[in-house]
């Protein structure tokens, strides 16, 4: 006659943890192979689970969502927290993990994708977030005015710093130049 270990209190299989949450096993048992359980089940020879039922009811409250389609206790699923380093995914990688989706997860990533764009769309059209291209564009027009301004100078006061025979006169002369150019140049980038 073979006898059955006594289960210590507190323990049950992945049924008893089902009936505690008020879901059905499939899944409790889909939960724990995303490993959302944890090290609260124990993996026992005959394939079956001996979990630690209010360690497993924490730790899946800790995940769940409270009003899912209306329905109280509803266990949401799981998402892996980041890691602490990234890791690069090959494009293969990628195609398996979309390949493997559930069509709610799909969804629900295709509705962030449009909810990002949107965003993107609205900052870009309030002045908020300005194309790569227009950057690259306003810094050369920028660079270019203030090479151009800065070259003029030499024109405009060549003739006079030659006149001229004293030192601080000419320092005088070179900054108030100097300074007249900047103006002028952070006058055209407001307008």
């Amino acid at each position: 006659e073979r006898k059955t270990p006594k289960i210590p209190d507190g323990y049950g299989n992945l049924s008893d943890l089902a009936r505690r949450l008020g879901v059905s096993r499939g899944r409790i048992v889909q939960l724990s192979k995303q490993g959302g359980l944890g090290d609260t089940a124990h993996p026992l020879k005959n394939g079956r689970y001996l979990v630690d039922i209010e360690a497993a009811v924490q730790k899946l409250r800790e995940c769940t969502d409270p009003v899912n389609h209306g329905h109280r206790n509803k266990i949401a699923g799981l998402i892996d927290p980041p890691s602490e380093t990234p890791t690069e995914t090959s494009p293969v990688q990628k195609a398996v993990e979309i390949s493997e989706m559930t069509f709610n997860s799909a969804r629900t990533l295709k509705e962030r994708y449009n909810a990002e764009m949107k965003k993107l769309d609205y900052e870009e059209r309030f002045g908020k977030l300005l194309r790569d291209e227009d950057v690259q564009k306003g810094a050369f027009e920028m660079y270019r005015k203030t090479r151009d301004s800065l070259i003029n100078i030499v024109d405009r006061i060549s003739a006079q710093l030659a006149a001229e025979k004293k030192e601080v006169n000419i320092r005088i002369i070179l900054e108030t130049e100097i300074r007249n150019a900047l103006t002028h140049i952070r006058g055209s980038f407001d307008d």
